[in-house]
Formats: C-alpha cells, sequence, structure tokens
C-alpha cells in the first residue's frame, strides 16, 4: 500500500489536501474520483501525487 495526497479546490476556492492509501497508482486515481463525487457532485478537478516517505529521527 502506498500514500497519495489528492488536491483540489473546495466551493469556496480553498485548496484541499486529503491522503489516500491506495495500492498503486490506478488505485488512488478511483478513490479520487468517487471522493470528488461525493464532494461536489463530479464537477470539481483534482490532481494526485505520491506523498514522498520522510525519514524520522530515532
Amino acid at each position: 500500500m502506498s500514500l497519495y495526497a489528492m488536491t483540489y479546490r473546495a466551493a469556496n476556492g480553498k485548496r484541499m489536501t486529503r491522503h489516500l492509501l491506495a495500492a498503486d497508482r490506478q488505485a488512488a486515481t478511483r478513490q479520487a474520483f468517487d471522493l470528488a463525487e461525493r464532494l461536489a457532485g463530479g464537477r470539481c478537478g483534482f490532481g494526485i501525487a505520491p506523498v514522498k516517505k520522510v525519514r524520522t529521527c530515532s
């Protein structure tokens, strides 16, 4: 599973980010389309990008 960031513009014009956990980019794209349809009736544009792995300090 990989983490993807979905960015979109809300109805008020504010840029929003949602994180999606998916097996691959195609699955993340399907999730993003489903989410966009629920949020704005399918009328919003969005982008998807893999989240870079961040090393944590121990």
